[in-house]
């Protein structure tokens, strides 16, 4: 990874992940408000209805504390997520790629549950000032097959064939997800030549998977809120590293910020996504249930006992 260079937005960071084969995937890192909303701390308003999902008593007054931005859910955190793509877009690297090709040769492919959040064509918009077609991606999770489908076509044949890069926003982090994501792309454009990932919060060891087996003939650039993250099963945590970090001072206030356990670990290792699609982020109900289940078995605590230490 490179040093980071500080703009108007916040900062950003390039870097690589190198193959023994020689191909490589290039990273960019982006910093910003919004950005590190989602990542690290926010501050959050714990009311009633906070109190009722995490087990608290409900009859004392409503506080705004820090919490981690896992804990950012809904209409919180779709606006989040949509600022923090705009930001991306407007990284000089992302904004020039955009800028050298017509914009009828791009097509905006956001991924759903959580890319339909990213708001894509509008930040183009803002970012480039380009107006590209948009085909929202949806997954097949029926049974075992995990395919992708478009939600609607809106192209022509002829317009197909004229694409040359996509910019695919997702919350997907498994390697083999995005191979496929990757292999449905080229298979919806004959021409297609480079793809821009737009992955929030992606892990090294999915990119990297996704890297081994992808069209070597294919141009693939990962733009990541913040930093890459360990993987745990098919979730993401915090690699404790500084240099990880655009602004490590944040990382080490989100560690703080979660403790030790009983056995003194940090309970900040926790995977910090609710799933690898990331739906749980869009029901509280189910996202408190993967953080309770994280906490209960690796740390013998809950959400619940974790937010009231920052209450009192």
């Amino acid at each position: 990874m490179a040093a980071p260079i500080s703009d108007g937005v916040g900062a950003y960071r390039t870097g690589q992940i190198q193959l023994d084969s020689g191909r490589g995937l290039p990273l960019i890192c982006r910093h910003s408000a919004h950005t590190a909303a989602l990542t690290y701390l926010h501050p959050l308003e714990i009311n009633t209805d906070w109190r009722r999902l995490v087990g608290l008593p409900p009859n004392q007054a409503t506080r705004t504390i820090d919490a981690p931005g896992s804990l950012q859910m809904g209409v919180d955190r779709a606006r989040l997520l949509g600022r923090g793509v705009l930001d991306a877009l407007n990284t000089p690297d992302l904004r020039a790629a955009l800028k050298n090709v017509l914009e009828e040769k791009i097509v905006l492919l956001p991924v759903l549950r959580e890319g339909k959040q990213f708001s894509l064509a509008i930040h183009a918009k803002k970012a480039c000032r380009y107006t590209c077609s948009e085909l929202p991606i949806e997954r097949n999770t029926d049974g075992t097959d995990k395919s992708f489908q478009l939600a609607e076509n809106v192209l022509t044949v002829a317009q197909r064939e004229r694409i040359e890069l996509a910019v695919i926003g997702t919350g997907l982090t498994r390697g083999p997800d995005l191979l496929s994501l990757v292999n449905y792309a080229q298979t919806l454009f004959g021409n297609l030549s480079q793809i821009e990932l737009i992955i929030p919060h992606a892990t090294l060891l999915g990119l990297t998977s996704m890297l081994t087996y992808a069209c070597p003939g294919l141009s693939l650039r990962a733009h990541i809120f913040e930093t890459p993250l360990d993987a745990r099963g098919d979730r993401g945590t915090f690699f404790p590293h500084p240099e990880f970090h655009i602004r490590p001072a944040l990382s080490q206030r989100y560690r703080a910020w979660w403790g030790r356990d009983k056995q003194g670990q940090w309970i900040a290792n926790i995977p910090h996504l609710g799933g690898d699609s990331s739906d749980a982020l869009f029901d509280p109900l189910r996202q408190i249930r993967t953080l309770n289940a994280h906490l209960q078995t690796g740390h013998e605590t809950s959400l619940g006992s974790v937010i009231s230490r920052h209450l009192v």
